[in-house]
């Protein structure tokens, strides 16, 4: 990947002016076409399969009147009464005049509780007694009444014109002196993207910290560029995909939150490693491209982390859910690819203005050496402490409600706030979320009767405030009732009450009314109940998928476990934090937070995705900068602990400053975000605090110290099965080199360059040598070493430094193809393996049986062999050798034990004759040939590996 990643940006580089023109050429068509047709943005909270939702659907059937969107009327009296004459006159003109508009199906009149507009309902059911409904719609005091009004259309598709002559009609009203008209009910929500200027001042904060970071305005300036152009193309592009699927009103905001995050934090990885590079000595179109592949590498990895972990947000089975998810991962992905194409482009136009002075450079990592000193030298108390901290913070999460936002999240002092509030203080909080309960009468001969005996056992049921509709539809097959709870729509007695109106359809009187309840309350406890189903199997998926990737990435089985800890213990304490902000109201103020309670329901599962890509993403930068040196210098005596303060001096800066600027950007919409952005933004903020500073800052690196060399194990057997990650750019040095490399040019087919392996804790050095085709080279020494480096060869180990190469690539790319074989007898055991031989002798298809004889027999002939001697050693060896060769390797690796003289000198034959037909031969063997017709390369003991703590 790294050296794919070398030659986009190179090409980016090259051709920069068509890329930056391709790139506002499709950001200026993004922007036409949304000038064009607009958007249709949804605010339903649709979950197919629910009780509620089928329940929903029935009655669009059955009853359709009373399965479209509603809204609330209220109307407030600050002095005198609503039941005075003259206001109720006119409070009763106006409701008339909304009952005939255009989208408009049905009014209830709060002061004689008729069904405006229902055909044939007032002749099926008479209005209540104007006392009985004065009780329900008119508050005590007479100083308030709400109405209800059913729209044509579901909540999300009303049409905005119809709800403004909704509210023109109500104009005489608000005229009257003292009178005030507020507007509630799922209707008149608000919905949209919006971006105030609070957003703005998040992304100025990034600004300040990247020129800081980078001591220069100029390199400041690109991440932030570039991140505005992605947001822009990519939240572009889910507004008018609007227009053809249903997409949240919350889905564009937070694609835009994310993508902006991690817009400016790719950029910022990139540019940081194009500047070492230039600081290196380095060209600008070398360091545009080597950063392309280095830091380029590990974006790719980190922005497919994010986008497995949104797009897995399917799992949940909640279509609004997926589409917000799978509109986030698009935002990232836009990222991402603008991060690799338009950056490099922009760089090369920044030239060699970027170059870090000499000054700058030495300065680097001073802070960054003093705090992985402290880390590292009270080890265990910071880790204790760590931990200790973010259980602490964990602790409140077991208080944390979850909900579907209401008008209650609205803003103070909006006009679907006040109608919240005004009918909770005037009626009971269980009016801003009554229950709708259908009830199927098909079956009775008395309807009217059925719908007395029903209403009745409803009112009866504990936790029941009152019943304020009891409608049948045209056909007298189904009755609707409007429950009222006692308790808010949020409160834990509410969805017990729920639960209770269901098991009703059990009891023996009503078990021929096939009873269902839904209606937005309703809606809301089941996806909030199917949401916490999803949310074990979704996060079972997200760690199993950290420990996989990582253990891809860093070879290692504690290292991902450690990783997955902290993400957890990380994303605990988020839901912790949250739950002390929007449960216990600490704070709440200081971030525009008014009303506390339950948060969005889909909170915890959205924050659990993107926190994990984000987690991720420092653990990946941090992590293998620590890899990297440990590889690079423990054949050198060089500790695991080394290892820990090289990777907090030459990534925390960098990483320190992503952080910084993704808090920035997620805390900027706290402020003025609707219900559902305002608790996932504070959840992000949070969440890459303590993540980033407290986890992969501090607790990481400790860790790390504490286990020491034992951080990097990994079983050899797993080893060898796991395919290579090149994250960080590892092997694109070899790559580049391997292109027109002496090696190549000379036809070498195995290569190896200052080699240095690690066998049984001791570092082993091979002098250097190039094996061509048709030659034969063996390796002599400790059979411990010659066979570590036989492994190394056919890629089932890695030298501990050096460059050893395959066919031109780094010998574990090589081996996937078939171009080495496996054979001989096996030597002493290495790395604790047990004595087995390197690939298994025993045929396992009957073609290749087949051509392992045919190939033993030309060896017998050529050698002067006969059937006497095909029991002895020589004819093992000489089966082994046809098994590596029936695969026809350009190589074949062969390990042999020390052999009696005249068994040594057939197998030396054997093998000169498979040299003399072109293959290439390499021999790891304690005792060389004795007739002297080969190349020697000792392996050397150069130094014990030095234990690390």
């Amino acid at each position: 990947m790294s050296h794919a990643l070398y030659l986009i940006g190179r090409a980016c580089y090259r051709a920069r002016r068509r890329v930056l023109a391709a790139w506002l050429l499709l950001l200026i068509a993004v922007g036409t076409g949304l000038a064009t047709v607009g958007t249709a943005l949804d605010e339903g909270f649709s979950i197919p399969g629910t009780p509620a939702q089928d329940a929903l659907d029935d009655l669009s059937r059955t009853f359709p009147q009373t399965a479209t969107g509603a809204g609330v009327l209220v109307v407030h009296a600050e002095q005198g009464t609503v039941t005075d004459p003259a206001t109720e006159e006119v409070v009763r003109r106006a409701l008339t005049e909304v009952a005939g508009l255009d989208g408009v199906s049905a009014v209830t009149d709060p002061y004689t509780g008729a069904l405006v507009a229902v055909p044939g309902t007032a002749a099926v059911t008479p209005p209540p007694p104007p006392e009985v409904v004065r009780s329900e719609r008119v508050s005590d005091d007479g100083s308030t009444v709400y109405a209800q009004v059913q729209f044509d259309d579901d909540a999300q598709y009303i049409p905005d014109e119809v709800l403004d002559d909704v509210r023109q009609a109500m104009d005489p009203v608000r005229e009257r002196p003292s009178v005030a008209v507020s507007f509630g009910g799922e209707a008149f929500r608000e919905t949209g993207a919006h971006l105030s200027v609070v957003e703005v001042i998040g992304v100025l904060v990034a600004l300040v910290v990247l020129a800081v970071t980078f001591r220069s305005l100029l390199a400041a300036f690109l991440p932030i560029g570039t991140a505005i152009v992605g947001v822009g193309i990519a939240t572009g592009g889910l507004l008018l995909l609007s227009n053809v699927i249903e997409v949240s009103s919350s889905a564009p905001t937070l694609g835009m939150m994310i993508g902006l995050a991690v817009g400016i934090d790719y950029a910022l990885f990139i540019v940081s490693r194009h500047r070492e590079l230039l600081g290196e000595g380095h060209g600008v179109e070398e360091a545009v491209a080597r950063a392309n592949a280095t830091a380029g590498s590990a974006v790719v990895f980190a922005g497919a982390t994010v986008i497995i972990a949104l797009a897995g947000l399917s799992i949940a089975q909640i279509p609004f859910l997926t589409v917000m998810g799978l509109g986030a991962a698009f935002s990232v992905t836009v990222a991402v690819t603008i991060a690799l194409t338009l950056l490099p482009a922009l760089l090369g136009f920044a030239g060699d203005r970027l170059r870090l002075g000499k000054r700058h450079a030495a300065s680097a990592g001073v802070l960054a050496g003093r705090w992985s000193g402290l880390v590292r030298r009270f080890r265990h108390p910071v880790t204790a402490g760590a931990v200790l901290l973010l259980v602490a913070c964990a602790v409140p999460a077991t208080d944390l409600r979850l909900a579907l936002p209401d008008n209650g999240d609205e803003a103070a002092g909006s006009t679907q706030r006040l109608a919240y509030d005004t009918i909770a203080a005037e009626f009971g909080p269980g009016y801003n979320g009554p229950l709708t309960v259908s009830a199927n009468i098909l079956g009775s001969t008395n309807p009217l009767a059925a719908i007395d005996q029903i209403a009745n056992t409803l009112a009866g049921t504990p936790g029941v405030a009152a019943v304020t509709n009891a409608v049948p539809n045209e056909t007298a097959d189904t009755a609707v009732f409007s429950v009222v709870p006692a308790e808010a729509p949020d409160a834990p007695a509410t969805k017990d009450l729920v639960g209770d109106l269901r098991d009703l359809a059990e009891e023996p009187g009503m078990a021929g009314y096939d009873l269902a309840v839904t209606g937005p309350t309703a809606v809301s406890l089941d996806v909030s109940e199917r949401l916490a189903g999803a949310l074990v199997p979704f996060g079972a998926v997200v760690v199993g998928l950290s420990l996989l990737l990582l253990m891809l990435v860093f070879r290692s089985v504690l290292v991902p476990l450690t990783a997955s800890l902290g993400y957890l213990l990380s994303t605990a304490a988020s839901f912790g934090a949250v739950a002390m902000v929007f449960e216990y109201g600490w704070g709440a103020g200081l971030i525009g937070v008014d009303r506390t309670g339950p948060v969005i329901s889909f909170l915890p599962i959205m924050l659990m995705g993107v926190l994990f890509g984000l987690a991720m993403d420092y653990q990946v930068f941090l992590v293998s900068r620590m890899r990297e040196h440990y590889t690079h210098h423990r054949a050198r005596g060089g500790t695991a602990e080394e290892a820990v303060d090289a990777g907090i001096r030459q990534s925390s800066k960098v990483v320190v400053a992503a952080a910084v600027i993704m808090i920035a950007v997620f805390a900027a919409f706290v402020p003025t975000g609707d219900a559902v952005l305002k608790p996932i933004a504070f959840a992000l903020a949070a969440g890459v605090l303590l993540d980033a500073f407290v986890v992969r800052l501090t607790l990481i690196p400790a860790l790390m110290t504490v286990m020491g060399r034992w951080a990097w194990w990994l079983p050899a057997r797993i080893d060898r099965r796991l395919p290579e990650l090149d994250v960080e750019g590892a092997t694109l040095d070899d790559r580049l080199a391997d292109t027109d490399g002496p090696a190549v040019r000379a036809g070498a087919l195995v290569r190896a360059d200052g080699v240095v392996v690690d066998a049984a804790g001791t570092a082993h050095e091979v002098d250097d040598f190039a094996l061509a085709p048709g030659g034969l080279v063996a390796l002599e020494g400790a059979p411990a070493a010659i066979s570590e480096l036989l492994w190394a060869v056919t890629g089932r180990a890695r030298p501990a430094r050096g460059r050893l190469t395959v066919a031109g690539r780094p010998a574990r790319r090589a081996s996937r193809r078939p171009v080495v074989g496996i054979g001989g007898v096996a030597g002493q055991p290495a790395r604790g393996r047990k004595r087995t031989e390197l690939a298994a002798a025993e045929p396992r298809f009957a073609a290749v049986a087949e051509r392992l004889r045919s190939r033993s027999a030309e060896f017998a002939d050529a050698t002067g062999q006969d059937a006497d001697v095909s029991a002895g050693p020589p004819a093992e060896v000489v089966d082994n050798l046809a098994w590596a060769l029936s695969s026809r390797p350009a190589v074949i690796a062969v390990e042999l034990p020390v052999l009696a003289t005249g068994h040594a000198e057939t197998v030396w034959d054997l093998l000169h004759h498979i040299a003399d037909e072109g293959t290439a031969v390499l021999v790891a063997t304690p005792a060389a040939d004795p007739t002297d017709r080969v190349r020697v390369r000792p392996v050397h003991d150069i130094a014990p590996v030095r234990a690390a703590r």
